[in-house]
C-alpha cells in the first residue's frame, strides 16, 4: 500500500506548542508507523468556528486543527470516507519558527 502526501501545514489551535502538559504527550516521540494507527482527522461539520474544521486527533484526544485556510479539500474528502493521518515536525528545526506543523497523507484504501 503506498500514502499520499498531502500537505504540510502549521498545526492550528489548542496545542501549538511542542509538548500538551496535561496529556503528557509528545507529539514528536511518535514515528511515521506510530502515526498510521495513532493519530486521526477528523471533520467537525458542528465546530462553531468553522464549518469545515479538521479535528488533529492523537490516541482520540484533540491537539489541534488544520489550518483553516487549507482545511476545505480535506474536509470534504474525510465526508467521501477517505482516510488520513498526520506526522508532527517541529516548526523552529524546518521553518526557523516555534510551533508544530504537520504533514498530511492519504491513506491508500
Amino acid at each position: 500500500m503506498t500514502d499520499y502526501f498531502v500537505g504540510e501545514y502549521p498545526l492550528a489551535g489548542r496545542f501549538n506548542t511542542l509538548e500538551s502538559e496535561e496529556d503528557n504527550l509528545d507529539l514528536f516521540d511518535l514515528r511515521h508507523d506510530d502515526c498510521k494507527s495513532r493519530v486521526e482527522l477528523i471533520s467537525e461539520p458542528d465546530n462553531a468556528y468553522d464549518e469545515r474544521a479538521v479535528s488533529v486527533r492523537v490516541d482520540n484526544k484533540h491537539v489541534g486543527f488544520i489550518p483553516k485556510t487549507a482545511n476545505v479539500p480535506i474536509y470534504h474528502l474525510i465526508e467521501q470516507q477517505f482516510r488520513f493521518f498526520a506526522v508532527f515536525e517541529s516548526g523552529e528545526e524546518k521553518r526557523g519558527n516555534e510551533g508544530v506543523w504537520i504533514r498530511v497523507f492519504m491513506e491508500d484504501s
